[in-house]
């Protein structure tokens, strides 16, 4: 059987050698150099066939499968080195392509707000960190012994009470305060300050409105009209008016009226249809530079005669909060308001006088130092 394998082995040789000497792959190669690359092929595959070749058994297959495994396993692993000592290539960027933005995903992070968790946090999730936080507390609080929560909560009363000490000196009044109280004012600030005082703190059935000081200063309008000395302005005819005048009920009728004028102007501070400043610079300076201010003035004219209807109630009703020229309303109902105070010779140390008069009789009387 053996030497029938042998046989058939070598015709298909000399066919396989035949064919090859007259292929045409050859060129231009003599027979001399075909014979030899053919020798030499045929020796190769020789000494590989007896490689594998066993005498007794014929061709050993499991040494022939075992070595291309291993031939096989020595090449991947060649590979796999050369590709990790190669660096990773990078992708050339297209620059008329767009720019692929990365999205980093964003932390989960618990914040015990069920309208701010992320939409991966279910309620059972919420449920049990509520839980968590809830018995930490408990546990803080376990950690505190009965003596500190007493002492706890005595340093807490303490501290309440401190508060409420500083808040009494904060709203005490200090020296310097009571000085310039005691003083006579020296201008616009200082009367709407003191008179600020007495709005807050003299007694009152209910809280004054700002049409409760309007109808005040027309009502005292009216009654300085009834005690002025001109026949022409005094409305009252049935009576001699030289018999009844009197020079200090009217200089008491304007200190009034004119302190009404001074509580709207704080009023329309607080209200914020005022500013501080304005009703300082721009009205309160009518006041303050008396009777320059009068006779020297840029934007009104002095007048040497004045009706109390024309000149002063007319222009007073036309002060509105909703009109956006109140500071300019205002300034000319003051510009004649004291116009007519030069006209029947008050002066402003008069003003200053009572003022201060009045002022200390309320505080006095209602006990407004200590109150404050």
């Amino acid at each position: 059987m053996l030497k029938k394998k042998l046989m058939i082995s070598f015709l298909i040789l000399n066919a396989i050698i035949s064919v090859s000497s007259f292929a045409s792959w050859w060129g231009n190669l003599s027979k001399t150099e075909r014979a030899g690359v053919i020798a030499t092929g045929t020796l190769l595959t020789k000494d590989r066939y007896d490689k594998y070749r066993d005498k007794s058994d014929g061709i050993d297959e499991a040494r022939y499968k075992k070595d291309m495994q291993d031939l096989e396993e020595r090449l991947r692993k060649e590979y796999e080195e050369k590709l990790a000592n190669q660096e990773p290539k990078k992708k050339k960027v297209n620059p008329n392509m767009p720019v692929i933005v990365e999205k980093d995903e964003m932390p989960t992070v618990s914040n015990g707000n069920k309208y701010l968790q992320p939409r991966n946090y279910s309620q059972e999730d919420l449920k049990k960190e509520e839980l968590r936080k809830a018995e930490e507390v408990l546990k803080q609080n376990a950690e505190i012994s009965p003596e500190e929560m007493e002492e706890l909560k005595r340093l807490s009363e303490q501290a309440e009470l401190n508060n409420k000490e500083q808040y009494r000196y904060d709203m005490k009044l200090n020296e310097k305060e009571l000085l310039e109280m005691k003083e006579y004012p020296k201008g616009i600030e200082p009367i709407l300050k003191k008179q600020k005082i007495l709005s807050d703190n003299l007694p009152q059935i209910r809280v004054r409105t700002l049409e409760d000081i309007r109808m005040s200063i027309i009502s005292n309008l009216t009654i300085l009209a009834s005690k002025s000395s001109d026949e022409t302005k005094n409305f009252i005819t049935f009576e001699r008016k030289i018999e009844r005048y009197s020079r200090k009920a009217e200089s008491t009728v304007f200190v009034t009226l004119f302190q009404d004028v001074v509580e709207m102007l704080n009023a329309l501070i607080t209200e914020k249809f005022l500013t501080k400043e304005d009703a300082i610079e721009k009205i309160g300076y009518i006041y303050d530079k008396f009777p320059v201010s009068i006779e020297k003035n840029l934007y009104f004219q002095k007048k040497d005669k004045m009706e109390f209807f024309r000149d002063l109630i007319k222009p007073f009703t036309k002060i509105s909060i909703n009109n956006k020229d109140v500071v300019k309303d205002f300034e000319k109902f003051m510009f004649n308001l004291f116009n007519y105070a030069e006209i029947i010779k008050i002066n402003k140390s008069v003003i200053n006088v009572c003022f201060q008069k009045k002022f200390l009789r309320y505080v006095k009387k209602y006990n407004i130092i200590e109150n404050i």
